[in-house]
């Protein structure tokens, strides 16, 4: 893959940008740049509990509209309290920080 660091917007955490397709475990700290142009993409995120203020970023390279990725949690965590959530649209990104207990909340 492909690998450097990204200041992502105004968040003064740096990234290091992954490359990643079919599936995948979500790493705190990564901006993940998703292929699915080959298939559908699922990133498994790890535990809440472990990843407490980390920032994860999930992009589309251009192919999520017709091959999605979900996004899934780990054990019972939830994402906003839901079970997973999806990236639906090409070039869509979802980003996600822990609330360092149960939770992964979808922040802009």
């Amino acid at each position: 893959g492909t690998s450097g660091t990204l200041a992502y917007l105004s968040d003064t955490q740096a990234l290091t940008v992954t490359a990643s397709s079919g599936t995948f475990a979500g790493v705190v700290g990564a901006l993940h740049l998703v292929d699915t142009s080959g298939g559908v993409g699922t990133c498994n995120l790890p535990a809440a509990s472990a990843s407490s203020g980390r920032l994860i970023v999930i992009k589309d390279k251009g192919n999520a509209a017709a091959n999605n990725i979900t996004v899934n949690r780990a054990g019972s965590d939830t994402i906003q309290g839901a079970t997973s959530t999806a990236i639906t649209a090409n070039y869509g990104a979802v980003r996600l920080r822990s609330d360092g207990v149960s939770i992964w909340y979808l922040v802009d």
